[in-house]
């Protein structure tokens, strides 16, 4: 009957205190981190990006739009009014601020492998386009290897065992200036007559243009009938003729639009005066941690410039500009002019705009760099744009130019993170537009640490059964070993005593002698059945 092995146990526990042991890598987690860049020559490792900042840049137009003297009967009542047309542009353009650097080798480790990947912007097309460092997209993967270092590690310990076994072992739009009456007739202060003419002729055209333009839409809409009647590929005579004369007079008045913009282009370059600003205020942070809603910037000309302009557009007399009598009253006309000019400001103000019901007040007021340090340190860290409107608007609020746009710098941290931790496979992707909003995210945890875990603790409790198997196995044989040993020298004596009764007879010892040993000899037989009895039933003997 065949023998049965011995219940299981656990009997290396050198392998259960590994698995103990390993248990602990849970705690050697690895993720990507974005430390800021030191700059000033110092040096930092890493794959380097740079968050979105918007600086913003506004023209201004102070142009002449009028000249007027006021008589009155009163020489000291008479008055002059010169009028300001202000005119506004604002553009943004998206550049490069706060630099960071991703370590990327802070994503690996002894049982670490990742990988990362970034694809920066190109702005600019043709000849002009340059390289950023502005993030279009981002892919990165770590992987945990714990759970398959530990199984390697069992099967090393397993090996071992088993050669023991073997070997048992992110214009205002001023109003017109004014100045005081003369001394004596309105003829001593008079408007310019050539700037008169150039703002009479500007009117004009202004007029004629916006004539033109709806003849000309007129007779394309007359084009489009027309096309519409072609049948088999053709006019009627009458239609073609038509067609012709349509076209004619399209090209007439494209010319004429061509001269008349021209012509008013040269008259108002003759009456204009144009400054451009660079807002840095809206720029720089405006304090680290109050909220601020609302960036206000006046601009003024340079000084003197519009002044000059406006004391363009008046003659005065210079007889009576240099008479005693009213050169003083000549002199406060000019510096009220030239001071009114001079104050012509224009508003610019750069409104934040909220996003939806997210219970978030926009603020220009930026995280400080402690803020943005800490940040860095749990993943890539990005700006959501915050959306701005600028408006430009003279001293009586009217609106002469705006612009809806975003202000990245000035936008929420935000933070994407991708960490491993025991046995994980996790992979981050994400896409970016050029003011740093994410247009795509994407995560996957392809491998979760708990089924690294468990898969690690079944693989040793296999192999430790196994080895518990073999060493029972191996002192099973030992124990048949030793029992063999034990009947054979029973067998052995048996033999012996037999050769030793023959030996007798032939020399005719006592019979005393020869009936021990025949006792002894039914003894030992009586024995060795008793053993092959106790084996076949697998017992034991005691």
């Amino acid at each position: 009957m065949p023998k049965k092995l011995p219940q299981r146990k656990m009997v290396v526990p050198s392998l259960i205190a590994l698995f103990v042991g390993a248990s602990g890598l849970q705690g050697c987690a690895t993720n990507l981190v974005a430390s800021g860049d030191q700059g000033a020559g110092a040096f930092t490792e890493g794959a380097p990006y740079r968050l979105p900042i918007n600086t913003f840049k506004v023209d201004v137009t102070w142009q002449i739009s009028g000249c007027k003297v006021i008589p009155s009967d009163d020489p000291d009542a008479i008055r002059i009014e010169i009028g300001f047309k202000q005119l506004a542009e604002v553009s943004s353009e998206l550049g490069e601020g706060e630099a960071l650097v991703i370590d990327y080798q802070k994503m690996t480790g002894p049982f670490k492998t990742g990988k990362l990947g970034l694809d920066y912007w190109t702005v600019g097309e043709g000849k002009l386009a340059r390289p950023t460092m502005l993030v279009k997209s981002i892919n990165g993967e770590i992987e945990g290897h714990e759970g398959k270092a530990i199984q390697e590690a069992g099967s090393v310990l397993k090996s071992a065992a088993n050669l023991a076994l073997t070997a048992s072992g992110v214009p205002v739009l001023p109003s017109g200036a004014s100045g005081g009456g003369s001394g004596g007739t309105g003829g001593s202060l008079v408007c310019n007559e050539k700037i008169k003419n150039a703002i009479q002729t500007i009117d004009l055209n202004g007029k004629a243009l916006k004539k033109i333009a709806k003849e000309y839409d007129d007779l394309a809409l007359q084009v489009s009938l027309i096309s519409g009647r072609v049948v088999g590929g053709k006019l009627t005579g009458e239609d073609d003729r038509r067609l012709g004369e349509v076209q004619t007079a399209m090209d007439r008045l494209a010319k004429e639009k061509e001269g008349l913009e021209k012509l008013t282009g040269n008259l108002k370059a003759f009456l204009t005066y144009k400054e451009s600003y660079s807002l840095a205020e809206f720029t720089e942070p405006v304090n680290w941690v109050n909220p601020v809603l609302k960036l206000t910037k006046e601009l003024l000309p340079e000084k003197g410039k519009v002044a000059d302009l406006a004391l363009e557009a008046v003659v005065f007399d210079t007889q009576w500009c240099a008479d005693p009598d009213s050169a003083e009253k000549c002199k406060e006309i000019r510096s009220s002019i030239a001071k009114q000019a001079d104050s012509s400001k224009v508003v610019v103000t750069l409104d934040a705009l909220g996003i939806g019901n997210t219970g978030f007040t926009p603020s220009f007021a930026r995280m400080s760099p402690q803020q943005l340090k800490a940040a860095s340190f749990k993943g890539f860290v990005f700006r959501e744009p915050l959306p701005a409107n600028i408006k430009i608007a003279g001293k009586d609020g009217e609106v002469i130019s705006e612009l809806a746009t975003t202000v990245p710098q000035y936008g929420r941290v935000r933070v994407l993170p991708l960490r491993s931790g025991f046995g994980e496979k996790n992979e981050l992707s994400a896409e970016f537009a050029l003011n740093g909003m994410p247009t795509k995210v994407s995560y996957n945890a392809h491998q979760a640490g708990g089924v690294a875990i468990f898969a690690s603790a079944a693989s040793i409790l296999e192999q430790a059964n196994t080895i518990a198997d073999r060493m029972a196995a191996n002192n099973l044989a030992k124990d048949e070993q030793a029992k063999n040993a034990a009947l054979d020298s029973i067998k052995d004596q048996i033999a012996l005593l037999t050769e030793q009764q023959k030996l007798d007879t032939l020399t005719k010892s006592p019979n005393t002698e020869i009936e021990g040993r025949e006792a002894e000899l039914a003894k030992l037989r009586f024995e060795v059945e008793r053993m092959e009895l106790l084996a076949k039933l697998g017992r034991t003997s005691n």
